[in-house]
């Protein structure tokens, strides 16, 4: 049977078809056009047009895929690693024809995903095992397995043209964008869609065409990773600007100062820009590593000067959305709900797993701060469908964030419900009812103190053994996902002869005004994967729905056989 693998011989006529529906193999077509693009061009001063290309790259997890099904009383219990749990429930039950209470979901601890573990056909397969043999079943990949199965970042070629006045102001940009998606579909349409269209939120590109294909091969489906596409865009328009600038002769910083999407301003595609400091970050970062000084360093000129190490500088922005929400479309911000026990326990439930970021340790500290207590006292709760709020999941920077709000909320509704219930145990009026360092005081002076511990056990003996349960709600009353933005000035250090640079010395800002240097970035030799990493992060808290035109011409979810569907 013949075979293609390389996408542009995928699309061209008489290439072996992968799927008879898709007959030229595009899975999934993606176009969108703003302004007058032929305009720009025709108005241009300077045209750069340039094609970058992006590898397909393994996830490298510290943890494979490994999960556990177990058919109990008509229901699958499934234990499966996804981040995006509630999403997950709701392609296994479908998948498995049963309703969603059918289902139960539970994540255990996250060794790391990157984006490969938003859902997996494992749990399907476990979960059809176990309901046929009638015990619990255990499905776990070896390190060498998981490289082979998973579903690896879609490679990219990246073809951009830029349109660009004699003072560095853009006019308008056209981009096309080839992706392979495998034998199927996976993450993968949303990736060549960020491609296209994501960098138009960051620059001022005033108009723009973009077309997106994501093309069928005889190879492994692709996913998502890390920022679903946006830093391969980035990788390349980066460097365009920077030879945009040298051509123009225009310092490289201000070159993007001149371009950047504003606060207060609303991009290209409707995203309106409440809040950014990207200018602020722009000049402290450039002020924390002397860039304009150390740009003056003469290049070396002998042979001596030019042996061993070659030194360069650069700078490089991004952005990228918070808070995600067209994965669940249904869920926007987030819900946490306490459980203060008779005992003194308190556990807090959220719906956004930990993928060992250690946002766990960032809720446990924001509850114990409202409450008084230490965050050793908070035991946050794994993930169970059966007793955890349903929510997007953890993505796109938004756990801490929108989980972190909704927890603080629930910290205050259980304050709330403590100072009206030693209100009435001292029959005192609430106003009279002080809360300080996790301690219950009556102003008049009549009772004794509560602790909290005290309060909890009062509560729990009045109520019959009930908890104390306390509810939060986050609504960050966004239509579209909010955007961060980042910048980075890496030093990158080279070998004379070897094409493989070394990242040295990140100096990266953020909005708040910390270095961040995340231990998790990504270190591999893709230059692309370098823009995953970095921090100088400002938020936009409104946004409107870009009106696209978008053809996904095939189905993530992954149906089972009727024949197994029965077993």
């Amino acid at each position: 049977m013949p075979a293609v693998f390389d996408p542009f011989e995928a699309l061209t006529e008489g290439s072996p078809v992968i799927w008879d529906d898709y007959a030229d193999n595009v899975s999934t077509l993606f176009t969108i056009e703003r302004g007058d693009t032929q305009a720009a061009f025709d108005a241009a001063d300077l045209i750069l047009d340039d094609v970058y290309a992006t590898s397909r790259m393994y996830h490298a997890y510290l943890e494979p895929i490994g999960v556990i099904a177990h058919y109990v009383d008509g229901v699958h219990v499934l234990h499966v690693p996804s981040h995006i749990p509630y999403r997950a429930r709701q392609t296994y039950s479908t998948a498995l024809g049963l309703s969603l209470d059918k289902v139960r979901l539970v994540v255990p601890p996250i060794g790391g995903s990157f984006g490969a573990k938003y859902e997996m056909n494992t749990p399907l397969i476990a979960a059809l095992l176990s309901r046929k043999a009638g015990v619990p079943v255990r499905i776990l990949f070896g390190r060498d397995e998981d490289a082979a199965y998973h579903r690896p970042r879609p490679p990219f070629v990246i073809r951009n043209r830029i349109a660009v006045r004699a003072d560095g102001i853009f006019l308008g940009r056209d981009v096309d964008v080839v992706g392979i998606a495998g034998a199927r579909t996976y993450w993968s349409p949303a990736t060549v869609a960020t491609a296209v269209h994501r960098p138009d939120s960051l620059y001022n590109f005033q108009a723009m065409t973009g077309r997106g294909r994501l093309v069928y091969t005889n190879e492994s489906p692709t996913t998502a990773m890390r920022g679903f596409g946006n830093a391969e865009a980035l990788f390349g328009i980066e460097q365009m600007i920077d030879e945009i600038a040298e051509k123009l002769d225009i310092d490289p910083v201000e070159m993007r100062r001149r371009n950047i999407v504003h606060e207060g301003e609303t991009s290209l595609h409707g995203w309106y820009i409440s809040s950014s400091k990207l200018p602020a970050c722009i000049d402290r970062v450039t002020e924390m590593s002397d860039f304009a000084d150390r740009r003056q360093t003469k290049p070396p000129t002998t042979a001596g000067e030019r042996a061993g190490k070659l030194r360069g500088m650069g700078i490089a922005l991004g952005h990228h959305v918070s808070g995600y929400r067209p994965i669940l479309p249904d869920y926007d911000g987030s819900s946490a709900i306490l459980r203060l026990g008779p005992d003194g326990s308190i556990q807090l439930y959220v719906g956004e797993p930990d993928v060992g970021q250690g946002h766990v340790t960032v809720m446990a500290q924001l509850a114990a701060d409202e409450l008084g207590v230490t965050p050793a006292d908070i035991q946050v709760q794994g993930i169970d469908s059966a007793f955890s709020p349903a929510a997007v999941g953890t993505l796109a920077s938004r756990a801490a964030t929108m989980a972190g709000m909704a927890t603080l909320e629930a910290a205050a509704d259980a304050r709330r419900k403590l100072v009206a219930f030693a209100a009435e145990q001292w029959r005192v009026p609430e106003s009279a009812v002080s809360w300080s360092s996790g301690t219950l005081t009556d102003t008049t002076g009549i009772n004794e103190p509560f602790t909290l511990r005290q309060a909890l056990h009062r509560y729990g003996v009045v109520n019959c053994g009930l908890p104390l349960l306390a509810q939060g709600v986050h609504h960050p009353k966004t239509v579209m996902p909010d955007a961060t933005k980042w910048i980075g000035i890496p030093s990158v250090v080279r070998r004379r002869g070897d094409h493989r640079p070394r990242i040295t010395n990140r100096r990266d800002r953020t909005a708040s005004g910390g270095a961040l240097i995340p231990p998790w970035g990504n270190r591999s030799d893709d230059p692309s994967s370098g823009c995953c990493v970095g921090g100088c992060y400002a938020f936009s808290r409104r946004s409107r729905r870009a009106a696209r035109r978008a053809v996904d011409r095939n189905q993530s979810l992954r149906r089972t056989p009727a024949c197994l569907r029965n077993a």
